[in-house]
């Protein structure tokens, strides 16, 4: 009876039963309006539409979820996880069951299975090179199909329902392949779209982690070099001091601070002017040499150290 639901809201899973007498299940929703009298607003969907509906929402989050995943892998130094979490991303956004990696070995043109997710123990660990000429391009198959590679022989077996995948890299240079299967038809409409844009996905994080662990090397070589120098420079009796085009202390060697009687942390970043002191200003000289030859060699000048002591000095300046 419908008076015992007045005053609160219910959702309900009720029966219709129109005039053809086939029941609908349908989900009613009640509502008491704001009034003096015991109105109710009802609203009624078929329960089919309902499920829809979650299911579009459902996908939705999945669709959210999958390219937070992504963006996040992107972030990852290690290439392993990064593979890893764009996988995870790919089943959200696929639909499929599984979903794996299979990549190229530097020695060898066969492509090794890697990196999974879900058990793709059923499909081959590895996939020949005669194959990929059947895989160089997006492709799905399905159990209705003919079997022209070992990858769809051993689909079949499992009693898969469809195998999908997408080549990484360029065409005439392939580093790997994306796979996802599934074992209920129909496969997604837009399986292949996605799983060739995860696989440009996947690509972009390969080429990634390649430039980032080129800028390592070159870091630590330019540190070993830096290194280097400063072990050379420090090694020999002339006093060094480097410059900026401001004319500003960028450092100097140990022979320059036992001459002058300044420590790096002491002098580094002020004017040269304030620490070589001299008879005369230097400062003229060394903006010609600045702008003129190499090397400038200003002779033997009058020079004091820190506590006043006066030395000779054959000065030069390179640049």
């Amino acid at each position: 009876p419908l008076h015992q639901w007045i005053g609160r809201a219910q959702n309900l899973a009720l029966e219709l039963v129109p005039r053809s007498g086939r029941r609908l299940p349908v989900a009613a929703s009640l509502v008491p309006l704001p009034s003096s009298t015991d109105l109710v607003l009802i609203t009624i969907e078929a329960q089919s539409v309902l499920i829809q509906h979650q299911v579009k929402n459902e996908r939705q989050q999945h669709l959210w979820d999958a390219l937070y995943t992504l963006g996040h892998a992107a972030s990852q130094n290690d290439l392993q996880a990064a593979y890893s979490m764009a996988l995870q991303a790919g089943i959200r956004l696929t639909g499929a069951a599984w979903i794996g990696l299979y990549q190229a070995d530097s020695s060898s043109p066969i492509l090794y299975r890697t990196i999974t997710s879900g058990d793709l123990s059923a499909l081959p660990e590895r996939i020949a090179p005669q194959d990929l000429i059947a895989l160089h391009k997006p492709l799905v198959w399905n159990k209705s199909q003919r079997s022209v590679t070992q990858l769809h022989r051993q689909a079949r077996l499992a009693k898969l329902a469809y195998v999908a995948s997408a080549p990484i890299g360029q065409p005439e240079a392939l580093i790997g392949l994306l796979v996802a299967a599934g074992t209920t038809e129909p496969h997604p409409d837009d399986l292949l779209e996605i799983l060739k844009v995860l696989a440009e996905g996947i690509s972009a994080l390969s080429e990634a982690n390649a430039i980032r662990t080129a800028h390592a090397q070159l870091r630590a070589e330019n540190s070993n070099l830096a290194a280097r120098y400063t072990t050379v420079i420090n090694a020999t009796s002339d006093s060094i001091l480097a410059l900026s085009p401001e004319q500003v202390i960028l450092g100097l060697n140990a022979s320059a601070e036992q001459a002058l009687g300044y420590t790096p942390p002491e002098i580094v970043g002020h004017p040269v002017e304030d620490i070589l002191i001299s008879t005369t200003s230097l400062l003229p000289a060394l903006q010609a040499a600045q702008n003129s030859f190499p090397a400038y060699q200003l002779g033997v000048v009058k020079l004091y150290r820190r506590n006043g002591q006066a030395f000779s000095a054959d000065m030069r300046i390179l640049r």
